[in-house]
């Protein structure tokens, strides 16, 4: 806060602004304060060494048990979303695996395929990856998350259609046959995506008539 006055000037003279010496110097100590307190709100905590080694791996992603053992699920998650922009590409994506051995994060996977789903490139794999553990959670009964994965079927990317059937089958509802259905006959025959649309027909409807 500033230390100062005005003096009411005479007639014609020009007025003055007087600061006092310690005015000065309780706006510098306040200034530093309040700079050292921004420093201190602003950094982000360092990550977790153990967890980032857990995530690592290239050819697999650990148990629950064995990431809780090291991190909180908030941290998974944090890793997955990388808010601050600068978490390595193949972490998120392990990070988002990871969120499949937790029931809990069924809504935020949710909204992760929706977020990721109007991009390319790297976001259509951030996609497919919230896509494979959301299917991981739910149960044939889980029609958010039927219908989440199912109206992948229509994104551009044929990876991420293919992604999209491959879940569909793995849920198990026969809700989702009507969707697959409708794609099939938009997929040109024999290639990769109407092949996996045919085979998670084929599963589900086994399991209408079973």
């Amino acid at each position: 806060m500033k230390a100062s006055f005005r003096l009411r000037p005479a007639a014609g003279a020009t007025r003055k602004v007087v600061t006092s010496a310690a005015g000065s110097i309780i706006l510098a100590t306040l200034l530093a304060a309040s700079l050292a307190i921004a420093d201190v709100t602003h950094a982000e905590a360092p990550a977790n060494p153990d967890l980032i080694e857990q995530l690592s791996g290239v050819d697999f992603v650990p148990e629950g048990d064995a990431l809780l053992a090291v991190a909180t699920l908030q941290e998974i998650i944090d890793i997955a979303r990388d808010e601050a922009g600068d978490t390595d590409k193949g972490l998120r994506i392990r990070a988002f695996r990871a969120l499949g051995e937790f029931p809990s994060s069924r809504d935020l996977l949710i909204d992760e395929i929706a977020l990721h789903s109007s991009g390319t490139g790297i976001e259509t794999i951030y996609c497919r990856a919230a896509m494979h553990s959301l299917t991981r959670i739910a149960d044939e009964l889980d029609l958010g998350a039927v219908i989440a994965v199912a109206n992948r079927l229509d994104h551009p990317s044929p990876d991420v259609r293919v992604a999209a059937a491959e879940g569909l089958a793995f849920i198990g509802s026969t809700a989702a046959l009507p969707a697959l259905r409708q794609r099939l006959e938009m997929e040109v025959v024999g290639t990769q995506v109407h092949l996996a649309i045919s085979e998670a027909i084929r599963l589900l409807t086994m399991v209408s008539s079973g």
